[in-house]
């Protein structure tokens, strides 16, 4: 808030911040001669839109509107056409064009062997790989997966906190994660150098969020390599995706994939040769397997004390002797009915209830024939 007490020249905000901003009386727009939205696909659908006309009130009519973005939809340009005036349309490339330092390859996969794929691609790429999923839990169970392969990962979604994203990128930046596993929210807005491939685990949606994953990879005129998992289900989907960006993807066949077995061999070995990334912590079950005891297999080696007597029980052990000795004969000449035990002596208390107990009466329907009970109602 400092800051915009000193008047910027340039204001750089989401827009739900700004929102917040203008109705905490913090920021002043009534001044701007340059109002841009970036990504402006995503700005103007439906989830940022009504934010986007409440900001733009707070603006001066006389300006200047620019959107950017590397896909731009006939819905949004119909859109963008009601807000501004007399708009001019400049393209550096055609919509859907993706660099030409990126190559595609495709697989088509059953959805219980992408993790074995997803092994066999990161044991042969050493660079940053960028893996985008379709869900939230499926980001954070995949995290947890590759990390108990034996790499470094760290998670990037919705749910995340702003600290949690903000050590995640950074980490990825730094070389501290090689992996960085993330939802569309990381589709739009990164920009780290150096990310040698980039994984669609899961399709997008749609291809214009094809375009905007693979983007990130292939940047400032390096090579990148883009690899997408699909199923046969999906392959309507990847027709239209190769319709949107004119041209073919080809399609490569399944590798040797390693056996499940080996992905978890890491576990065992405390996360493998990298450790554990700190981003994941180990699950209850997993501690409650480190901390069962084990069963007494009778090992000479073993000092453990097997099951049966346990320590300190006189009782037991005085009982098991007394098992073992003979009879004496004082006890075998006793009769057979001195062996009976006695009937306990009820107390004069319960005889003197007993004999003045009123008589229990027999409910309806008890005993012999059941009387007939008029109905409710």
């Amino acid at each position: 808030l400092g800051i915009l007490r000193k008047n910027p020249r340039v204001i750089i905000a989401t827009p739900g911040r700004l929102m917040d901003l203008i109705e905490k009386r913090a920021v002043d727009l009534r001044n701007i001669d340059v109002f841009i939205l970036d990504e402006a696909d995503r700005m103007l659908d439906m989830g940022f839109l009504p934010d986007i006309k409440r900001i733009m009130k707070s603006v001066p009519d006389e300006r200047q509107t620019m959107l950017f973005s590397a896909t731009m939809p006939k819905e949004i340009e119909a859109i963008a056409a009601r807000i501004m005036h007399d708009p001019t349309r400049v393209e550096v490339d055609r919509s859907g064009v993706t660099p030409a330092e990126v190559s595609h390859e495709m697989f088509i996969i059953k959805n219980q062997d992408k993790g074995r794929l997803l092994a066999f691609q990161l044991q042969h790429c050493s660079g940053p790989v960028l893996v985008f999923t379709r869900t939230k839990w499926m980001a954070r169970k995949l995290t947890s997966k590759v990390n108990n392969m034996g790499f470094t990962s760290a998670q990037i979604h919705s749910n995340r906190s702003q600290e949690q994203r903000r050590k995640a990128l950074e980490g990825f930046k730094r070389g501290k994660f090689q992996i960085l596993i993330a939802t569309d929210i990381a589709a739009r807005g990164i920009d780290v150098s150096g990310i040698e491939m980039v994984v669609n685990y899961d399709m997008p949606a749609n291809s214009e969020d094809y375009v905007h994953r693979i983007g990130r990879t292939g940047r400032a005129g390096k090579t990148g390599h883009a690899v997408s998992f699909a199923t046969s289900a999906q392959e309507g989907m990847i027709k239209d995706l190769e319709k949107f960006m004119k041209t073919r993807l080809a399609v490569s066949a399944l590798p040797d994939l390693p056996p499940e077995k080996r992905l978890h061999e890491g576990t065992d070995q405390r996360y493998g040769r990298a450790g554990r990334s700190g981003d994941e912590r180990p699950s209850r079950r997993q501690f409650s397997k480190d901390r069962s005891p084990k069963r007494f297999d009778g090992n000479p080696g073993d000092d453990r004390k097997p099951k049966g007597k346990r320590p300190g029980s006189k009782n037991r052990d005085a009982a098991d002797q007394d098992s073992k000795r003979p009879a004496s004969p004082s006890k075998s000449s006793k009769s057979k009915g001195s062996d009976k035990k006695k009937p306990k002596e009820e107390s004069p208390f319960w005889a003197n209830f007993k004999k003045h107990r009123p008589a229990k009466k027999k409910s309806v329907g008890q005993g012999g024939r059941r009387k007939n009970r008029p109905r409710r109602g």
